[in-house]
């Protein structure tokens, strides 16, 4: 009997506790028109370029959340090598990223608006939060388990395809896309 590899891809925080309360709460939110990433305040790394080192980040999850490719990307450097992402999208659906090692703060952060309101998942914090805000000004903090780290939680599901023989949510695909 010859089975296949199983090979994933390691987008983390598509594994994330907090990332998978968003997508579920993408309702409260209604059609999405814009998604939004900062990604600042990292370790410069001398063996990648802030693109290689930020940029997956942002665009395998807005993939992720719109479920298509964008149908354009455009990258502008900003100030001390950080960088602006557009990616447009069907539907006219904007994914904006600003990513880089250089700034006065350390910001990680995902925000989804649609026609009723944002969700907004910061990890900036000794504590990541989840935000329902309605177009109102009413905010809500939504909760998600956090027994367990995205990477035990990637691993476990790496560990749980190699005895099924399923996909994972990141197969290599993904990657190569």
């Amino acid at each position: 009997k010859h089975r296949l590899a199983v090979v994933m891809v390691g987008h983390i925080q598509i594994y994330d506790p907090g990332y998978q309360q968003l997508k579920d709460s993408l309702a409260l939110i209604g059609e999405i028109s814009k998604m939004t990433f900062t990604g600042l305040q990292s370790p410069v790394r001398q063996d990648s370029t802030v693109l290689e080192n930020w940029g997956p980040h942002p665009i395998y999850l807005f993939v992720d959340l719109i479920g298509k490719n964008p149908t354009s990307v455009t990258a502008t450097e900003t100030i001390n090598d950080n960088l602006h992402l557009e990616l447009n999208f069907e539907n006219q659906v904007v994914g904006s990223a600003d990513i880089g090692s250089v700034s006065d703060e350390k910001k990680r952060e995902l925000s989804i608006i649609g026609s009723r309101g944002t969700l907004t998942l910061d990890w900036s914090g000794a504590k990541k939060t989840l935000i329902f805000t309605a177009n109102d000004g009413t905010q809500n903090n939504l909760n998600f388990p956090e027994d367990f780290s995205p990477l035990t939680l990637e691993v476990l599901e790496f560990v749980d395809c190699l005895r099924s023989g399923c996909q994972p949510r990141t197969p290599l695909s993904q990657g190569i896309e």
